[in-house]
């Protein structure tokens, strides 16, 4: 049984490039990525990724948008440093090399390839050289996968002819689907700082969680962040899992002890997929050492785990009683000293390549051991008798190049014939004799042979233990996975204030939710509510003052979904959450594309937007429209926030058109509100509250530069002439009547929709009554009021 993606969940534009520099969690590493398009019209994608550091091969197969958005957050993803397209002149293909070019960084090697070398076929024979599944694995595996395998022979061909893969390097398939992770395009994981800071030094989602101590942990919380779960059951067995280890703290705090001994688990079992490449003998006696101490942690982790009960725990104690362990540990036990410790120094690496096998293990080792032993016995009793017959203290040490010789400490000089190659030093002098030099000479030849003798057992040993790299990889998940549960056991723990378990349905109702980053900047943060069932207020348009915390709401609600998917708490007092299938933002941020004006980088965004957006979207928009004119910029907006809520997508959308909600608000899936703003002494103070309705307080605007004090009072006071003559201008337009029947047809809907969720309701009669009352307690409150 394995961990993998599927199962259990684990694992544009014109706009300036969106890759990310997570050098705090991951080092530089060589990562290839081939990206195949079938020539049709239909969006089908397959990737094929290869990660040199672990030597995993990663293949996908994917229906896209029309914009490449799902293989743009795959180069978010595997931060590939060379890219592999078709070449040719498939309209297609011309597209799909604009998408790269727009949104690769600069330090990233696009290769164009051939489209015959995206070839099925090659690929799978690829596959059978260069992997360890057979050919009736193989068959069943890449079945159906033919874009990805095609992206998989351009890869090995490219790597190959590069010599960046040799021919007899093996690798690990795996298989990602797609399908079951939610999309966060780009543009979002930009505009949220969910794994960079837009200024560099602040901090992002990734860094504020971050309490894994494995760095396999940390490549899969960042996954976890960029990628959220979207299959509920596979969301609540990791919260099971989370929730059992914050009911059970001595056993988090034990568990994490023990991790923070683990190596990087993928780069090491890594080096065992390959024993013919060229790594020295030291580097292999150190590589099975690590693994040796990696196997007994696992036998403490399993210790720290067996009163656990929850399924994923149940599944990683599986693996880590599986039987290949037990016998990987005896046969290293087998072969190599319990004593021998990894070596760091150079000496130290020669004295462990001469001692590391045990004894007993080959015969003529032993026979080559025994005479080394004897020539050192010989050259100390020699040079305790040169310095009896000197009356000095004479020592001797022994170089690689120089062979043995000797140091003598001695304040007087003194002639002796037999000592030659002599050196001069400040205490004393360094040189050798002629008997020395045989002895380093029968030392030396006695040294390569017994070198020579370990390095065939430890080779032996070294292509033994690969055949255990499949479980050596299940471990590495395993382990990775139970450093992401204590990771958010450790979080939620350290948290001063209420982090709750979330539920899920088909609406999202928050209570008292804050925002997870900022609260714990600011000593009183205002929790806010939210409430969005699709058919009376999945669409929500939020007016307010500046500075009232409009964008900071926007953030909030979309950090609650990710981490609700992640498997995560939320910053809450409760959380109901619908699942989505994709995160789609438009933020107000400075733009890094010099070639490119506000407005134009708006509408390349709107207009991806557009093109993504479906039912179960989340789609935030902060304040569409200000970078035209006020006639141009209002008419955009109103036209695109009228398509989108057309589309069922869940929308929360914050606007200074208050026009705009008014117009809107008529829509039965539309929600208005506004973040309260009051005036004190003439200033406007903002509350940072949510309320429902249009903000009462008028030339906010004109208030807020009052309270700044930064223009002349002259220039102020002429400003609210102007607005007054233009609220003149605007209230003789309007049409009283229209209003109210559209406030009507709107309450009538609201009442439809809700009769008909309650008929969905599994509760009693008695309460479903109480229920009916309240309702008709409510609508007839509502319509007299809008009749009056």
């Amino acid at each position: 049984m394995s961990l993998t993606n599927s199962q259990y969940g684990f694992v544009t534009t014109a706009r300036a490039s969106t890759r990310y520099n997570t050098s705090k969690a991951d080092n530089r590493r060589e990562v290839v990525m081939a990206i195949n398009k079938s020539k049709s019209e239909q969006m089908d994608v397959g990737i094929a990724v290869l990660d040199f550091d672990t030597f995993e091969f990663t293949l996908m197969d994917f229906c896209d948008t029309s914009l490449f958005v799902r293989t743009v957050n795959q180069i978010d993803i595997h931060q590939p440093t060379i890219v592999i397209a078709p070449e040719g002149p498939n309209l297609q293909f011309e597209k799909l090399r604009y998408i790269l070019a727009s949104n690769l960084d600069d330090t990233v090697e696009q290769r164009l390839e051939k489209a015959r070398l995206f070839d099925v076929d090659n690929g799978v024979e690829y596959f059978k050289t260069h992997s360890h599944l057979k050919d009736c694995e193989l068959s069943s595996s890449l079945n159906d996968r033919k874009l990805s395998v095609g992206a998989a022979s351009a890869l090995f061909s490219s790597c190959l002819e590069s010599k960046l893969l040799k021919p007899t390097h093996k690798v690990r398939v795996s298989f990602v689907d797609n399908e079951k992770f939610m999309l966060i395009d780009s543009c979002a994981i930009k505009d949220l700082e969910l794994v960079s800071s837009l200024n560099g030094s602040g901090t992002t989602l990734f860094s504020f969680l971050n309490k894994c101590t494995t760095k396999m942990g940390q490549r899969l919380l960042r996954t976890s962040i960029i990628q959220p779960l979207m299959n509920v059951d596979s969301i609540k067995l990791r919260l099971e899992s989370v929730t059992e280890l914050l009911s059970q703290e001595n056993i988090m705090l034990a568990t994490k002890n023990i991790l923070k001994n683990f190596p990087d688990l993928d780069r090491l079992f890594a080096s065992f997929l390959n024993p013919e490449s060229n790594i020295s003998q030291e580097q292999m006696i150190n590589n099975i050492l690590a693994l040796k101490s990696t196997l007994l942690l696992c036998g403490d982790i399993l210790n720290c785990l067996e009163q656990t009960e929850s399924p994923l725990f149940t599944q990683v104690k599986e693996i880590l009683k599986h039987e290949n362990i037990e016998s990987s540990l005896l046969l290293i036990n087998k072969f190599i000293h319990e004593d021998c410790r990894m070596a760091k120094k150079s000496i130290e690496a020669a004295h462990q390549r001469a001692n590391a096998v045990k004894s007993g293990v080959n015969g003529l080792l032993d026979v080559s051991r025994s005479v080394r032993e004897t020539i050192l016995e010989q050259v100390g009793e020699y040079v305790q008798s040169l310095s009896m017959e000197n009356n000095a203290v004479v020592e001797y040490r022994h170089d690689k190049s120089r062979g043995f010789f000797l140091k003598i400490k001695s304040s007087t000089a003194f002639d002796n014939p037999d000592f030659i190659n002599i050196i001069k030093k400040k205490n004393g002098i360094e040189c050798t004799t002629i008997d020395l030099l045989k002895q380093s000479s029968r030392f030396g030849e006695i040294m390569a042979e017994i070198n020579n003798i370990s390095s065939i057992i430890i080779s032996e040993l070294y292509e033994q233990s690969c055949e255990n790299t499949p479980i050596f990889f299940m471990i590495s998940e395993a382990i990775a996975t139970v450093d992401l549960f204590c990771c958010f056991a450790s979080f939620i723990s350290s948290q001063s204030k209420s982090y709750i378990c979330p539920e899920f349905g088909n609406y999202i109702h928050i209570r008292q939710s804050r925002h997870p980053i900022l609260e714990n900047f600011i000593a009183d943060f205002i929790p806010n509510d939210y409430s969005c069932v699709p058919e009376i207020s999945r669409f929500q348009i939020i007016t307010g003052a500046n500075m009232s915390g409009k964008s900071v709401y926007l953030k909030q609600i979309a950090y609650i979904l990710i981490m609700a998917q992640m498997g995560l708490y939320v910053p809450a007092d409760y959380a109901t959450i619908k699942i989505h299938k994709s995160i789609l933002s438009r933020l107000s941020s400075d733009t890094s594309d010099l070639n490119a004006s506000t407005f134009s980088n708006e509408m390349t965004e709107i207009c991806r937007i557009l093109k993504n957006a479906q039912q179960e979207s989340f789609i935030i928009i902060d304040e569409l429209g200000r970078g035209s004119s006020l006639r141009d910029g209002f008419s955009i907006c109103l036209a695109i926030l009228e398509h989108l809520s057309a589309t069922r997508a869940t929308v929360f959308t914050t606007t200074h058109f208050k026009e705009i909600a008014e117009i809107l608000g008529n829509k039965s899936c539309v929600l208005a509100s506004h973040m309260e703003s009051i005036e004190v002494d003439g200033k406007l103070e903002s509350k940072f509250k949510l309320e429902p309705g249009k903000l009462e307080v008028e030339c906010y605007g004109i208030k807020y530069a009052e309270s700044c004090q930064m223009l002349p009072l002259e220039l102020l006071t002429e400003s609210k002439l102007v607005a007054g003559l233009l609220k003149q201008q605007v209230q003789k337009c309007n049409d009283p009547h229209s209003k109210l029947v559209s406030k009507r047809k709107k309450l009538v809907l609201e009442l439809y929709f809700a009769l008909n969720q309650m008929r969905s309701l599994e509760c009693t009669v008695a309460y479903k009554l109480d229920l009916l009352r309240t309702l008709q307690a409510k609508f007839v409150e509502e319509i007299n009021d809008v009749s009056s």
